[in-house]
């Protein structure tokens, strides 16, 4: 009986015992998912504290970079000339440099040349937003904005007239006077006297009497020798000549087998003058509502258009004008040439003067 009693009792503090352990191991435990958890939350506030930094340096990020609305610009655009007259080399390099540098938020929307908007009235199509862009003549809408054509006297290269501001000058014109933002020179070329095959022109007086096709740029200088000046389109020029309306034209020295020239011109009379009044406008209120980065783009890609095309017009030239000899068509130098430039440069900005409040402030933008 003793023995049972002292067999058992140490049973009993061996239950006692295995349940102690049991008890702390279940202790230790809990105490280790309480720091667990601990650990986890510190965890938890540590990557929360790590995304909140990160978007605080995307959102700085952000607000280094240009307002990009996301939107696409689609602007319409006529042509003065049809798309592939030389004197249009410029509009498909600037289509293509606008549409790659603005990622495509910018689509140029061609919808034709004269035969869609008569040429004389584009500027006014332009103006009331009928298209949003114009390859626009200067001298189409110069009873509109007469300042246009100090971009036609000009004695500038282009480079000079961008640094002087010369394009922003006459854009104040555009916008105050015709709702239109002036963008820059659409091309490049200069301007020539043409004559019928059986008109002879050797100096300045054989032009005397003569009916000249020419819109206001060029009205100064056919008046200055004597002939007169007749407003045509340049699609009345080829008909107009044939049937004896005109001996004459003023047209760019180059693009003429466009006009089918070669045909029914006689003579093209050098020494050439004043420089192409092409112009790039926009709808001023369409130009306003563009973001400030597609403005920019639009405005580099317009300058960068007209060097690229400036070198092809003299390759141009040179080809024209073997094909032209071959139909039959002289290039005649003026025996007084000299007298010739003398007065281009004086009538050209004296007939300016009297169209315009500030001359002296144009010629400062203008001439060397």
């Amino acid at each position: 009986m003793g023995r049972f009693m002292k067999e058992s009792k140490w049973a009993t503090l061996m239950v006692i015992g295995v349940l102690f352990v049991l008890l702390l191991s279940a202790c230790g435990g809990n105490e280790d998912e309480a720091n667990g958890s601990e650990n986890s939350n510190d965890g938890n506030e540590n990557v929360a504290a790590e995304n909140a930094n990160n978007e605080n340096e995307n959102e700085n990020e952000n607000a280094n970079e240009p307002a990009n609305d996301g939107e696409t610009y689609t602007l319409s655009v006529v042509l003065s000339l049809d798309e592939d007259n030389p004197q249009m080399l410029s509009f498909p390099i600037f289509t293509e440099i606008v549409e790659a540098e603005s990622d495509g938020r910018i689509q140029i929307d061609y919808v034709g040349g004269p035969e869609a908007i008569p040429p004389f009235t584009q500027g006014e199509a332009v103006q009331n937003g009928t298209v949003d862009m114009g390859w626009v003549a200067g001298s189409y809408y110069a009873d509109v904005v007469p300042e246009v054509l100090g971009l036609s006297f000009s004695q500038l290269e282009y480079e000079e007239e961008v640094e002087r501001g010369s394009i922003e000058y006459i854009s104040r014109f555009h916008e105050e006077k015709m709702n239109t933002k002036a963008i820059g020179r659409a091309g490049k070329g200069n301007f020539a006297l043409h004559v019928g095959k059986d008109i002879e022109v050797n100096s300045t007086a054989d032009f005397e009497g003569l009916d000249i096709r020419g819109t206001a740029n060029y009205v100064p200088v056919i008046e200055a020798v004597g002939a007169n000046a007749i407003a045509l389109e340049a699609g009345e020029i080829y008909s107009s000549l044939e049937r004896g309306l005109i001996d004459g034209y003023a047209w760019t020295n180059y693009a003429l087998p466009e006009l089918g020239a070669q045909e029914i011109t006689g003579s093209q009379i050098m020494p050439y003058f004043n420089e192409a009044d092409q112009m790039i406008l926009a709808n001023l209120d369409v130009w306003n509502d563009l973001p400030e980065d597609l403005q920019e783009i639009i405005t580099n890609a317009a300058i960068d258009a007209y060097l690229e095309s400036r070198d092809m017009v003299e390759e141009i030239l040179a080809e024209e004008r073997i094909e032209m000899e071959e139909a039959g068509v002289q290039y005649v130098e003026l025996e007084d040439a000299d007298r010739f430039e003398e007065l281009v440069e004086e009538n050209s900005w004296a007939w300016l003067a009297e169209r315009v409040d500030n001359i002296e402030e144009m010629e400062e933008y203008f001439k060397q």
